[in-house]
């Protein structure tokens, strides 16, 4: 997330919005948490601006991140980039940015995580990371611990890769 939040400040953005990923019927409390954690220290050690109502507790889901950002964009003042916690999430916030009669990334830039099979199709600036890789990861730790090995007091910090598209550019000039 931090990686996804510099980006956005490298070009210039200073009034920033998260979508976050919080699904009470999945297992991303923590995670979610860890995400919303680090985009704050990053904004706040640049000096962004992030109006507590830019920060969306939206499911990770197409259609919550829609909604959610929706109801934003209909207020007055708005970021003017959104750092998703996950693409699919990017892909409805796209959604709704479009439906309000604006662009991307000209009035809004919007970058997510993960690096979805659709984030190219999108055109969407995503953190992509190799999921299948992790998963496959975990599994193999949790048989371990299963077969009574102990588990790690921590883990090493998944891979990943920034994909730069055409969903984030710097902001527009106010004037």
């Amino acid at each position: 997330m931090t990686t996804a939040t510099e980006h956005i400040l490298e070009l210039g953005h200073r009034r920033l919005g998260f979508l976050g990923g919080y699904d009470r019927e999945s297992l991303t409390s923590e995670g979610a948490t860890r995400r919303e954690r680090a985009f704050m220290r990053a904004a706040q050690a640049a000096g962004a601006v992030v109006d507590p109502r830019w920060v969306l507790p939206a499911e990770y889901r197409l259609g919550s991140a829609r909604r959610m950002v929706g109801e934003m964009l209909a207020s007055q003042e708005r970021p003017t980039a959104l750092v998703c916690a996950s693409d699919e999430m990017a892909v409805g916030a796209i959604s709704a940015v479009l439906d309000a009669g604006l662009s991307v990334p000209q009035d809004i830039s919007v970058i997510g995580i993960d690096g979805h099979e659709y984030a190219d199709a999108f055109d969407l600036t995503s953190c992509a990371q190799d999921v299948p890789s992790q998963g496959g990861a975990a599994a193999r730790q949790l048989v371990a611990e299963v077969q009574g090995a102990e588990p790690p007091a921590s883990f090493a910090p998944a891979a990943y890769e920034l994909v730069v598209r055409g969903s984030t550019a710097p902001p527009r000039a106010s004037g």
